[in-house]
């Protein structure tokens, strides 16, 4: 989280985790591993895994964000509240020309990106060892439209 950006609503009833990945980007931390096993033992087994297929599927060697997690509150889904964080955080990354890359977890959450300008990967959907398929998705930042360019074209 050294480097991460959370992004929440003020009710907390929905929370987006934005991390920077690529070329010159710290990796995990020391202690990583053993601070996993501390957290998910028994299970530790099962998130190095898990761990592991992300990696294969991420995209190298191109400096982008990852939205490592989107999660809304089950009884406020559908009202929003993702859309609204990921608008929050696209307009940063529009402006910026910085890309963006994810996993959707679910068909519903890979609409929801698609909606905002997400693109399947090739190779999408994986399958996590005994788990669901994921999708794993980028996004393009966004031309935004500088002030010179509306004055020119009488939009300002």
């Amino acid at each position: 989280m050294a480097a991460g950006l959370v992004h929440t609503t003020p009710s907390r009833d929905g929370v987006a985790l934005w991390l920077p990945a690529g070329p010159g980007v710290l990796g995990p931390l020391a202690g990583y591993r053993q601070r996993l096993a501390d957290a998910t033992a028994p299970w530790t087994g099962r998130f190095a895994v898990f761990d592991q297929a992300l990696e294969e599927h991420h995209p190298a060697g191109l400096l982008h964000q990852h939205l490592a997690i989107l999660a809304v509150r089950p009884l406020c889904q559908g009202q929003g509240i993702g859309t609204t964080l990921l608008n929050a955080r696209h307009r940063d990354l529009d402006r910026d020309g910085v890309p963006a890359y994810l996993e959707a977890s679910s068909p519903r959450a890979r609409d929801l990106y698609q909606r905002h300008g997400y693109s399947l990967r090739p190779g999408a959907p994986f399958c996590l060892p005994g788990g669901p398929p994921m999708w794993p998705m980028w996004r393009e930042p966004a031309h935004a439209t500088s002030t010179e360019d509306r004055r020119e074209s009488g939009r300002m």
